[in-house]
Parts: C-alpha cells; sequence; structure tokens
C-alpha cells in the first residue's frame, strides 16, 4: 500500500486519462476518423472492440438480407417480425425485432446494397 501522495497522485492520473478518452475529438472528427463516437455502429454494423473502429456485422447483415428477401415475396413488416420471433432470431442486443425495427433494418440493408454497387462492395 503506498502513501496517501502517491494514492492521490494515482487517482489523479486515473481522471485525467478519463478525460483525455472523452476529449479526443469531437463526434464529427471521431466519425470522419471512423473511430467510436456513439454507443450504436448501425444496422449491419458493429464496432470492433479491438480497434475500435466500424465494421461489416456478417450475422445481422445475414438476418437482413432475408428480411428483405421475405419482403420481395410479399411478407409485411409484421409477419416478417413474428417469424423471426418464432425462429428464435433477436437483435444485437438479444431484443425482439419489433416491426419498426424490421423496417429499418430492410430500409438500412437496401441502401447498404446500393453503397456496395456504388463502390464496388465497400459499403457505407
Amino acid at each position: 500500500m503506498g502513501t496517501k501522495a502517491e494514492t492521490l497522485g494515482q487517482e489523479v492520473m486515473r481522471v485525467l486519462r478519463r478525460a483525455r478518452r472523452c476529449t479526443d475529438g469531437t463526434r464529427e472528427e471521431k466519425r470522419e476518423r471512423g473511430v467510436k463516437y456513439c454507443r450504436y455502429a448501425g444496422y449491419g454494423w458493429r464496432w470492433c472492440a479491438k480497434t475500435g473502429r466500424r465494421v461489416k456485422d456478417k450475422r445481422e447483415r445475414r438476418v437482413m438480407g432475408a428480411m428483405l428477401a421475405w419482403r420481395a415475396e410479399g411478407w409485411s413488416w409484421r409477419q416478417i417480425a413474428r417469424h423471426l420471433e418464432a425462429l428464435g432470431v433477436r437483435t444485437r442486443d438479444r431484443k425482439k425485432w419489433s416491426v419498426a425495427r424490421v423496417y429499418r433494418a430492410c430500409w438500412a440493408e437496401e441502401e447498404l446494397r446500393k453503397a456496395e454497387r456504388a463502390f464496388g462492395g465497400e459499403g457505407g
């Protein structure tokens, strides 16, 4: 166990490190650098724990692709959400797929596919 001064010094350094993490740039600057700037990476993406960068979420993209296929077959948003529930498929944060989430995920998948076509497979 260290002296009172050493303990205080360690506490000060801990606070300074935390403050530095919070001020590594504005949200926009972080986004431009491609590092984590918010909690949610977006449908079809996830934050890489190792690098802090946004990477493709292959599992979620497969689910989103299936949703689009079902929609193309004429399924309603509600039918898709119920089917995912019946299959036991949950969102990344382990919640049920609501009708609104299904709609947003399908829209996002369409946009990601457009971007991949436009940029040669790179996407967003």
